[in-house]
């Protein structure tokens, strides 16, 4: 197995095994393509006014956003022969565009501190940006000048929603015979469904960011969260 596949295989088992990021793994101390462009001749990005700084690619704390990031930081490298420096992780995609807009603070939803004129995050692969069409429109608008462009799909299209796990599922049928898939199963006058999952004294408040800090914070999310839960 050569580095990149050994490498990925990492990243991919520390992500979804154990939910934490494997960033901190070395950089090879040679190229993981067989024909790739000798390391020492990459080069970095240069500006009108005479500046160098390396590539900047922003990842999305998701594990196939970590991948994802990965790939193309090797290929970019190794096959355009560019520098290419990882930045982040944000937590939601959103924050990748306001990455991409040249923002000091591209995570913090009260105040990203959009007044850069030089962006030194230039790509973000794997966006969801259909999710958060209003955000997007919005930095088009105020930030023009700065504003991401969207260059392509990824090859690939992925979907979000909710769902129990089939673990879940079987417990409540074999034990009760509570079919946990069926809305009218959770009529709590009748059954007790609750006794399946975790209560919220269960959650460990520690690992909890605070509300500016998530997609709470987000108009375009919780206007959309609004609109399915009348809550």
């Amino acid at each position: 197995m050569n580095w990149f596949a050994l490498r990925t295989a990492i990243r991919a088992f520390c992500l979804f095994a154990f939910g934490f990021h494997c960033q901190a793994l070395p950089a090879p101390d040679f190229e993981c393509l067989d024909d790739a462009i000798p390391k020492a001749t990459w080069k970095d990005l240069v500006n009108p006014a005479g500046e160098s700084y390396p590539i900047g690619m922003w990842v999305n704390d998701w594990p196939s956003g970590h991948l994802a990031a990965v790939v193309a930081q090797i290929l970019i490298q190794e096959k355009l022969g560019f520098k290419v420096e990882l930045k982040g992780p944000g937590g939601v995609a959103v924050d990748g565009f306001f990455a991409l807009t040249g923002c000091v603070f591209p995570t913090n939803s009260v105040d990203r501190g959009c007044n850069a004129s030089t962006t030194y995050i230039h790509i973000n692969v794997e966006v969801w940006t259909s999710l958060y069409s209003g955000d997007w429109d919005q930095i088009q608008e105020r930030f023009a000048e700065m504003a991401p462009r969207q260059l392509g799909n990824m090859g690939y299209y992925g979907a979000t929603a909710m769902y129990i796990p089939l673990k879940v599922l079987e417990q409540g049928y074999e034990s009760e015979g509570i079919n946990l898939d069926f809305y009218r199963e959770y009529n709590v006058s009748k059954k007790n469904p609750g006794k399946f999952f975790a209560a919220p004294s269960d959650l460990n408040v520690a690992r909890l960011r605070p509300c500016n800090e998530t997609a709470l914070m987000l108009n375009e999310v919780m206007k959309n969260y609004l609109g399915l839960t009348g809550d």
